[in-house]
C-alpha cells in the first residue's frame, strides 16, 4: 500500500493499524500522554497532530520504544497486536532500527468515519500494518439433535369455543337435577 492510500482511511474501517514516530522533546511526548490541567485530551491532541478534529483516545498507544526491551516495536505489532508476520516481515530491521517515542492509532479511533490524515512535521509516517483475522472453520455439529428435523408443534384437539359451549348447556341440567335432589329432601 502507498504511504498515500495508508494515510486514507475508510469508512468503517477494521483492523488498520498505523505506525508513527514521534519527534517532539520528552516534556511534550509526556504531556501527550498524560495531560495535565487546561491541556487537551490526548485524543485531542494527536488528532491535532493528524490534522483531524478528533479522534478517539481509547485507540491511541504513545511510548518509548526502549519500554518494549527485548520485544522491540516489531514483536510488539506480531505479538501484542495480531500483525501476522509475513505482512512485517519487510519491515522488521526498519522496525528495529526505530528508537525514541512511537504513536500508533488503531482503526477503532476514527469511530467508522472516513478520513485523510496529513500528519504535522513532528510525526513521521513509518507503516501501516493489518491485524490478522482469525480463519471462520464452519464444521457440522456433532449431535444427533443437530441432524434431525423439528417436528413442528402437534395442535391441540380440542377446541375451547366447543368446551364453554358445553358447559354452558350442561350448567342448567345441572341446576334442575340440583333442585329435585334439594326438593326431594326437604319433603
Amino acid at each position: 500500500m502507498t504511504q498515500t492510500n495508508a494515510l486514507r482511511v475508510a469508512a468503517a474501517e477494521r483492523g488498520c493499524i498505523r505506525v508513527f514516530t514521534l519527534e517532539l522533546p520528552p516534556s511534550d511526548v509526556t504531556s501527550l500522554q498524560d495531560p495535565k490541567g487546561d491541556a487537551p485530551s490526548t485524543g485531542a491532541a494527536v488528532a491535532h497532530l493528524l490534522g483531524l478534529d478528533w479522534l478517539d483516545e481509547d485507540f491511541i498507544e504513545i511510548f518509548d520504544i526502549d519500554d518494549l526491551e527485548t520485544l522491540g516495536l516489531a514483536g510488539y505489532l506480531v505479538q501484542g497486536n495480531g500483525v501476522s508476520k509475513d505482512d512485517i516481515a519487510p519491515d522488521v530491521s526498519r522496525l528495529s532500527a526505530l528508537t525514541g517515542p512511537v504513536l500508533i492509532v488503531y482503526s477503532g479511533a476514527f469511530g467508522d468515519e472516513p478520513a485523510v490524515l496529513k500528519p504535522a512535521r513532528a510525526l513521521e509516517y513509518v507503516g501501516l500494518y493489518q491485524e490478522e483475522r482469525s480463519k471462520v472453520a464452519f464444521t457440522p455439529l456433532p449431535s444427533k439433535a443437530a441432524k434431525e428435523m423439528i417436528s413442528p408443534p402437534v395442535p391441540n384437539s380440542s377446541n375451547p369455543h366447543l368446551t364453554l359451549l358445553w358447559a354452558l348447556l350442561a350448567l342448567p341440567v345441572l341446576a334442575i337435577l340440583l333442585g329435585i335432589l334439594v326438593f326431594g329432601v326437604l319433603k
